[in-house]
């Protein structure tokens, strides 16, 4: 019984906080419109927050590496649904020298082929059932293959990673599966919602899970695992090559007293919304 009315209440808390107190807290946005500025590949790490991307390119010395320079600005989305629509689907021409390298099913739930010469849907053909999510590697081998037939093309290549599962636990059903499943492939699904700390509110039920000292390990470890083809990437390109982010990630901020993890397209807190610009000039 306490279960269960430990649970309304925690829904009932969940619901005024999306639909009352967050779009009221967080009516302003604005925002950097990546379509807009200057690149020759756009590289973007899914959920890839601005101190660990930072931290991430001191250890490895890229800025010394490239002559690059880092800034931090603000995206137009706090989640992959958001950032997609405000940056892509709102206008309307069309990009016909940009290729779209997509890990994330949402540029299938957008329908964001009609804004770009073409949209690789990597995770389609290359998913991981081990990890249940779209490895690194295989993104930027579909990169490798459509950068050959069309070497005139800018590109967008967006990674999965920093973002949940984490590669180094046992995956539990998660995000992608879940839209995998429910937009693409029409399945029901089950999942058990909720969080096993009524003061935490996770908008990513599986990171549940685990502990704050596991999530924060799990998220350091996606990021060094993309980072490295990050860096190859910026090794081999030549041109303008920007390293982004979609959005960043919760991982503990309080939020009105209460811890949040993961991200939501309604909140707009500076760990979700500030995000690394990373600027590397390959013209040799």
């Amino acid at each position: 019984m306490i279960k269960i009315i430990l649970s309304l209440i925690i829904r009932a808390r969940n619901k005024i906080l999306r639909d009352y107190i967050f779009p009221r807290l967080y009516k302003r946005i604005n925002g950097i419109k990546v379509m807009e500025q200057n690149w020759d590949y756009l590289i973007v790490l899914d959920a890839c927050r601005y101190d660990y991307f930072e931290r991430e390119v001191k250890r490895r010395v890229i800025l010394q590496k490239f002559n690059a320079k880092l800034e931090k600005v603000t995206s137009l989305g706090s989640h992959t649904f958001t950032w997609m629509e405000r940056n892509f689907l709102v206008y309307d021409k069309k990009f016909e020298d940009v290729i779209y390298i997509s890990a994330n099913p949402v540029s299938y739930i957008k329908n964001i082929a009609k804004v770009f010469f073409k949209v690789v849907e990597v995770w389609k053909t290359r998913w991981s059932k081990k990890y249940k999510t779209t490895l690194p590697e295989k993104v930027y081998k579909s990169f490798k293959l459509n950068h050959k037939l069309f070497p005139d093309k800018r590109f967008i290549i967006h990674f999965v990673q920093p973002h949940y599962p984490y590669l180094c636990y046992k995956p539990v059903y998660g995000a992608f599966e879940m839209a995998k499943d429910l937009y693409i492939y029409k399945k029901k699904i089950n999942i058990k919602l909720g969080s096993k700390n009524p003061f935490k509110v996770y908008f990513e039920s599986p990171m549940s899970y685990y502990s704050d000292e596991e999530i924060k390990f799990g998220y350091q470890y996606n990021l060094e695992v993309v980072m490295d083809w990050v860096e190859k990437l910026l090794n081999e390109l030549k041109g303008r090559i920007v390293v982004t982010a979609d959005h960043g990630e919760l991982l503990g901020e309080k939020i009105l007293g209460m811890k949040f993890y993961g991200h939501s397209p309604i909140v707009r807190h500076e760990a979700l919304i500030k995000v690394p610009w990373l600027v590397v000039e390959n013209d040799n």
